[in-house]
């Protein structure tokens, strides 16, 4: 019910739209727009390649989504910012969704995987958690991979407070979005930058300054050519 309070009150182009429920066991259901897939899918349920400038988009609107939440007053703290909770419609429009956290006062409850040290470690918590976890989010859709992938939980709480963090990817990702990462993944709340903030950052994202996969191929076969005095062996330079 908390849910349903909290989605009929939200109007937002990222947030999922809210369209009516049924309440009257046993037929409980929300009635929600109709979305295609989730991010989740798209990053690791398929292998179509996504775009530097497709991901930076998603990001920005994501962050739209969470600077609305963080501005209502009282501000909404989603608390299980990930993939599965980003939804994408028919136009590739992202659209945020989930909110059945957002009154819970226990404070161990999400995604460990995304979750700052403060919750796991149990502490009190503010708008920043939320912070975190998007940088978490940010670092799943460059690396296209699940963060902490394979470790248990209790081996990610422990990593996590001891201050380990996954390695940043640097092929396919601006230098803006990496270091927007870092400062996601502060230890000390007050540290992490806020949604107005983030939203500023990826709006002026630089894709030109990426540097790609395909380039650094290129430029690894253009450095050993120099240094083999461009002969070739067997197709490539030696």
């Amino acid at each position: 019910m908390d849910e349903l309070l909290v989605m009929s009150k939200l109007v937002h182009p990222n947030v999922v739209e809210f369209i009516g429920a049924c309440i009257e066991p046993p037929n409980l259901c929300f009635v929600m727009e109709l979305c295609s897939m989730s991010l989740y899918d798209q990053l690791h349920g398929t292998n179509e390649p996504i775009s530097v400038s497709a991901l930076v988009k998603m990001a920005t609107s994501i962050a739209s989504a969470m600077q609305y939440l963080h501005s209502l007053t009282p501000a909404i703290v989603h608390r299980d910012l990930k993939s599965q909770n980003v939804l994408l419609d028919a136009t590739g429009t992202v659209k945020l969704c989930d909110f059945g956290l957002v009154c819970t006062k226990e404070g161990t409850a999400g995604t460990p995987a995304y979750m700052p040290p403060e919750l796991l470690a149990g502490k009190p918590f503010s708008k920043a958690v939320d912070v975190h976890m998007f940088g978490m989010l940010l670092w799943e859709m460059f690396a296209r991979d699940i963060p902490f992938r394979g470790y248990a939980v209790d081996d990610i709480q422990r990593k996590v407070l001891h201050g380990d963090r996954p390695s940043i990817p640097t092929i396919d990702c601006p230098p803006s979005c990496q270091d927007l990462m870092r400062q996601c993944w502060s230890a000390e709340p007050s540290h992490r930058p806020t949604f107005d903030a983030i939203h500023r950052m990826l709006s002026a994202v630089d894709v030109k300054s990426v540097v790609h996969a395909v380039d650094n191929i290129m430029e690894e076969d253009a450095l050993d050519s120099l240094m083999m005095g461009g002969k070739k062996v067997g197709g490539r330079r030696k």
